[in-house]
């Protein structure tokens, strides 16, 4: 796609709109289509309403930091409360880069420094117990669907939500033992609905993964295996979930399918992410390499997987500090301490 933007005048003082509006004209081009409705909506819901008519020069990192603050606590301009602190950190990043490509082009000849983010603060995931967790696979064994089969893949390989829906049958490579993530499935907004022929807010995006990282094999258990092998099916154009060729499942779907599982197992509701972060815990607890563990679940690199996805329980903590404890060592090794 050519990108046409506004011819420069020496003379004339450009606004944010401008250069916020040239800038999504570049990211169409240079960024998947999923990333581009992202920021386009961000744009244009925080960005715009807020800052379209303040001239580039005018702007400062103080003045922008001071911004992105009360934005945090405060919210949208209609009133919908505060933003997440994840949403406030990515606008900074979005002002940043609208900046710095507004200098490229020759809007402005001032460089910025780095605008502060919020701190990133990580709610701490409740986790299944191994007992649920026992609970929640004998229901999927008694219930046997694909789509309850497909949380027990999860369970065992951390596949993300896009991931398990996008999954089919070519990429299982069951005399091989293992998988291949390929593509991911997704509902984006559209950025402009005016253009979608009906109307639409949203629709479903197929593409690959969010980084070069997220391509990766699996290998598949021994139990996971042979689950595979009495399911499987000889078209390798079928989803897993749906066991369709030309049906998928709708990740909003299967969200609420999740949750009607758990509540027929009598289980606390739960994001499907948990099962990502399941599978990540128990690895490291039965002493999955964190190296391995990150090339798994597609992380970039292992402080993503140790920060975000491995969460130590009280019994896993015991069990590490009782390697410290003679009584402990002698009990474990069967002989009686007292």
């Amino acid at each position: 796609m050519k990108t046409n933007f506004k011819k420069l005048e020496e003379s004339k003082e450009y606004t944010f709109e401008e250069a916020a509006k040239n800038w999504l004209q570049n990211m169409m081009v240079i960024t998947k289509e999923s990333t581009y409705s992202k920021y386009s909506i961000l744009v244009k819901i925080h960005l715009l309403p807020d800052l379209r008519q303040y001239k580039l020069k005018d702007l400062n990192s103080v003045m922008l930091e001071q911004y992105l603050y009360k934005k945090w606590k405060e919210g949208r301009l209609d009133g919908k409360g505060s933003l997440a602190p994840s949403t406030v950190r990515l606008l900074a990043c979005i002002l940043q880069s609208i900046l710095r490509f507004a200098k490229q082009i020759g809007y402005i000849d001032t460089t910025y420094g780095t605008i502060s983010k919020p701190k990133l603060i990580l709610n701490e995931m409740e986790l299944f117990t191994s007992e649920e967790q026992k609970c929640l696979e004998e229901y999927i064994f008694c219930k046997q669907d694909l789509g309850a089969y497909g949380i027990y893949i999860c369970l065992y390989t951390g596949l993300r939500l896009g991931e398990i829906c996008a999954l089919t049958w070519g990429d299982i490579y069951l005399e091989n033992s293992y998988l291949k993530v390929r593509r991911t499935l997704q509902r984006i907004q559209v950025a402009d609905p005016s253009k979608d022929p009906y109307g639409a807010k949203t629709k479903i995006l197929i593409d690959i993964p969010k980084s070069k990282s997220s391509l990766r094999d699996i290998p598949l258990t021994l139990s996971m295996q042979r689950l595979l092998y009495t399911i499987r099916l000889s078209n390798p154009a079928c989803y897993v979930l749906t066991g369709e060729a030309e049906h998928y499942m709708d990740p909003r779907t299967y969200q609420k399918r999740f949750h009607r599982y758990l509540k027929e197992c009598g289980l606390k509701p739960r994001n499907f992410h948990t099962l990502r972060h399941q599978f990540a815990s128990n690895c490291i607890a039965i002493g999955v390499d964190v190296k391995s563990l990150s090339e798994i679940l597609g992380h970039s690199n292992v402080n993503i997987t140790l920060n975000r996805y491995v969460h130590s329980n009280m019994e896993l903590k015991r069990i590490q500090l009782n390697k410290l404890d003679p009584a402990a060592i002698q009990m474990t090794a069967g002989k009686n301490f007292f």
